[in-house]
């Protein structure tokens, strides 16, 4: 165990902080189980919001405008 502290204290605080959210994440998947939920999965989908054609109309049109931009070469 003590080379595997060793390699730990080598990180810097973020990555062991990446390091302990992989170990939550394993850990709470294997409490969890893999199994399904569909009512969950159901109020979750029904959460995502949606965009109206008027809001999506504004990407498609900064689309077509970026797709006509040539950059300038040298």
């Amino acid at each position: 165990m003590q080379l595997q502290d060793a390699k730990y204290e080598l990180l810097s605080e973020q990555q062991q902080q990446e390091v302990q959210n992989f170990i939550n994440d394993l850990l709470r998947k294997k409490t969890t189980g893999n199994d399904f939920n569909a009512s969950k999965y159901k109020k979750k989908v029904l959460k995502v919001s949606t965009w109206s054609e008027k809001e999506v109309s504004v990407f498609e049109r900064n689309n077509k405008l970026f797709k006509k931009w040539t950059p300038t070469t040298w």
